[in-house]
């Protein structure tokens, strides 16, 4: 005797949590097949991505940190007699080992600008310290992304306020200010560059710029936070009408995307509009020296998707238009904006619609693995009566192409899932055994059905 439609489900839940056991847990992953990029230390040195390159980066790297370990050797030069000749090589060994980006490589910045404030304050002639020294020590560490990157930041800056105490060339320069908002952008922490921020307004020698300004939006924007973000870019347009600085803080394109950007990542009711809205102002007003671009289009898209707002894919498929009678370059990554916006809808056809945008991306050979998974989220939301059966027929064509991953099969298996009978219950078995087949490990989201 088959089991009962409420049982079908419970034994494929039941024999998805003994698969994940067999598999030796959870593999975690995100929707879609997209990866956000995490705020964590970087291990090794950032360059090309060849092999290579890698090698020569790290062999540039232990190279100025064996330099450097060499300057700070105080066996074979005390303190106070370190000679014009090492002291020349020192600041162009801070640069390089900033550019490294790795804890490490910041540490060593660190020490060789405690030797050479060492050396000056035991009267060395031929040390001469700049504001510059600190901005790099400052930079380094910003770069490192490491969580106590901000903290060292803050002491390097520190150091070069007692410093300027005796030494008003010292002082701090807005490229200083910029480095520390910077590190403590790394981790999000908008209210100590907002801070920072009036700290620099209030001084009558430095005038934030555009780009100070728009490292407070870029976190902003991360955050989901349009109102904030909304209140400085009007503050830059303040400043900039009413100071002799004139447009050095003008919001530029860059701001603009950040702050449509906040709107997309919010939860503010009628953010799709508002993003209409600021799109129109961008292409309309006459003080805008510069046109929108692509992430200009794809940030004011998303907001109108996630609005939840009436009349989506007509919008989405309007602006889309505009893009490209603006000669806008149109790629994967614009074009698949039209297939999130058929997904986001359950209404009739709208799945197959997305089906049909695909098959104009695959002609144009753009389509990718987030492409085909966000077809087959637009079939798992779809009420046609085939739509299992369609969600299967694209994960084949992903397995054809090479495509197919843990996301996909988890959609599809969701999608008979969804359906509750017997027949639904056994067809997502199958396809979890053929995950098994695949070595693809099921993630809590395959597990809890998709949901």
């Amino acid at each position: 005797m088959r089991p009962t439609s409420t049982f079908a489900v419970f034994y494929f839940l039941t024999r998805t949590q003994a698969f994940v056991l067999e598999n030796g847990g959870i593999a975690s992953s995100s929707r879609l097949g997209r990866i956000s990029k995490p705020l964590t230390p970087k291990p090794t040195i950032v360059c090309s991505a060849t092999l290579q390159d890698e090698v020569a980066c790290d062999k540039l790297e232990q190279s100025s940190i064996e330099k450097t370990e060499k300057i700070l050797d105080e066996s074979s030069d005390s303190a106070g007699s370190l000679r014009s000749s090492i002291i020349d090589q020192v600041f162009p060994l801070m640069l390089t080992l900033c550019k490294s980006e790795s804890t490490d490589a910041a540490m060593m910045v660190d020490k060789l600008l405690n030797r050479l404030e060492m050396e000056m304050n035991a009267g060395n002639e031929n040390v001469s310290l700049t504001n510059k020294h600190y901005t790099v020590a400052i930079d380094a560490w910003g770069k490192t992304g490491h969580e106590d990157a901000p903290e060292r930041a803050e002491m390097v800056m520190e150091r070069l306020r007692r410093q300027s105490k005796s030494n008003p060339g010292l002082d701090p320069t807005r490229v200083t200010y910029n480095a520390l908002m910077n590190a403590h952008a790394k981790l999000d922490d908008h209210e100590r560059i907002a801070t920072l921020l009036d700290e620099m307004e209030k001084k009558t020698d430095i005038y934030p710029s555009t780009i100070d300004y728009n490292v407070l939006l870029s976190v902003y924007g991360r955050l989901g936070r349009p109102r904030d973000a909304e209140q400085i870019v009007q503050r830059m347009i303040d400043r900039s009408q009413h100071l002799s600085v004139g447009r050095q803080c003008y919001p530029d394109l860059y701001s603009y995307n950040m702050l449509l950007d906040a709107w997309s990542r919010s939860h503010e009711s009628s953010r799709g509009k508002r993003a209409e809205d600021i799109l129109n102002y961008l292409g309309d007003h006459s003080e805008c020296s510069f046109a929108p671009d692509k992430y200009t289009y794809m940030a004011a898209v998303s907001a109108v998707i996630h609005s939840g707002e009436k009349n989506v894919i007509q919008r989405v498929e309007r602006l889309l238009e505009k893009a490209k009678s603006t000669e806008i370059d149109s790629d994967v990554f614009l074009e698949s904006k039209l297939l999130d916006a058929y997904a986001s809808c359950s209404s009739p056809g709208s799945a197959s619609k997305a089906e049909k945008h695909l098959n104009t991306l695959q002609e144009k050979g753009i389509a990718n693995a987030v492409s085909f998974n966000t077809v087959l989220k637009a079939w798992k939301a779809s009420n046609d009566p085939d739509c299992q059966e369609r969600a299967e027929s694209v994960l084949r064509r992903m397995k054809e192409l090479g495509f197919v991953n843990t996301i996909s099969y988890s959609t599809l298996i969701s999608t008979y899932a969804k359906k509750g009978d017997v027949d639904s219950a056994e067809r997502a078995d199958a396809m979890l055994s053929e995950m098994s087949a695949m070595g693809l490990a099921p993630n809590v989201w395959t597990l809890n059905g998709g949901k």
